[in-house]
């Protein structure tokens, strides 16, 4: 998967998704989640996505989970390292 690498870090689970050929109402429908929850995770930010999703999420959009938890973890060392940028 080519990625354009950019200042903002990349939202995993979108461009999962739309690789996947879903919109977030269809992927919500495929995952059994309340309306609004894929959405909900791609613009809150993809470390709260509660880990009983990430291996549905991984085979709904065919990356490993492994792939998916290492993203979430990227992005919550993202967090880390903002809130205390001196350590």
């Amino acid at each position: 998967m080519n990625i354009e690498l950019t200042n903002e870090p990349p939202n995993w689970l979108q461009q999962w998704r739309s690789r996947a050929g879903l919109e977030a109402h269809e992927a919500d429908r495929a995952l059994d989640l309340k309306p609004g929850t894929i959405a909900h995770y791609e613009e809150s930010g993809f470390s709260r996505t509660p880990l009983r999703n990430i291996s549905k999420l991984a085979k709904l959009y065919t990356v490993s989970p492994f792939e998916l938890y290492g993203a979430v973890e990227q992005e919550s060392q993202r967090i880390r390292e903002s809130k205390n940028p001196h350590s």
